[in-house]
């Protein structure tokens, strides 16, 4: 920035509040303003520099949840459906009174995530030292008019059951959990999620760790 001397050629031209032969500073134009911009979620001249961008999830939902009574009144009709399936001698009031009972009971695994749901028990077999642990039904909420990828993502939930329902069965100290009774899910496909095969630990059998 340079010192000049202000010396107008004409007297009649004198700047208001400067006196001739006044040094002054030169004044040169600052950095241009910011032009503001329209971004969605943001107020109008809301100038928001350094905030690191939030990293978008869309929800689990492979997620597995214990049944509480409130989802099991969502779930309760579809269910009794696919059960009467099975059992066409039990009427839809014996279904759902067997599902009501399930929940809260040690003795059985009622799980659900957003497109499946999954019961397993717990039985105790004459003369064998542990229990094991038998899925009565694992579903995959689709039907024929599903869309495709989402009939996708139900299988892939529904599959997502058997770790859990195995682990569980460990936890109970169970010696197996055998599958499957009346499934959406392959056995192949069990067994693989499991890294186990029939040959090694017997068709329609999961050998189960010891939990500590």
């Amino acid at each position: 920035m340079s010192d000049l001397l202000y010396t107008p050629a004409n007297e009649n031209l004198v700047a208001p509040n400067i006196q001739t032969g006044t040094i002054y500073h030169e004044i040169r134009p600052g950095p241009p303003r910011p032009v503001p911009v329209s971004i969605p979620g943001i107020p109008a001249g809301d100038l928001r520099l350094g905030t690191p961008p939030q990293e978008i999830t869309r929800p689990n939902g492979a997620l597995i949840r214990r049944m509480e009574a409130p989802d099991l009144t969502q779930l309760q009709d579809w269910l009794a459906f696919r059960l009467h399936e099975r059992h066409p001698e039990a009427t839809a009031a014996q279904i759902r009174g067997f599902l009501h009972g399930c929940i809260g009971n040690n003795e059985w695994f009622f799980v659900h995530t957003d497109l499946a749901c999954g019961l397993a028990q717990l039985v105790r077999l004459p003369l064998e030292p542990q229990p094991v642990v038998q899925d009565f039904f694992v579903f995959a909420r689709k039907d024929k008019d599903t869309d495709d990828l989402i009939a996708t993502e139900a299988d892939h939930q529904a599959a997502s059951i058997y770790p859990a329902m195995a682990s569980w069965a460990a936890h109970q100290n169970a010696s197996r959990l055998i599958i499957p009774r009346y499934s959406d899910v392959k056995e192949v496909v069990v067994m693989k999620m499991m890294g186990q095969t029939p040959k090694t630990t017997g068709a329609r059998q999961v050998w189960l760790g010891r939990v500590y």
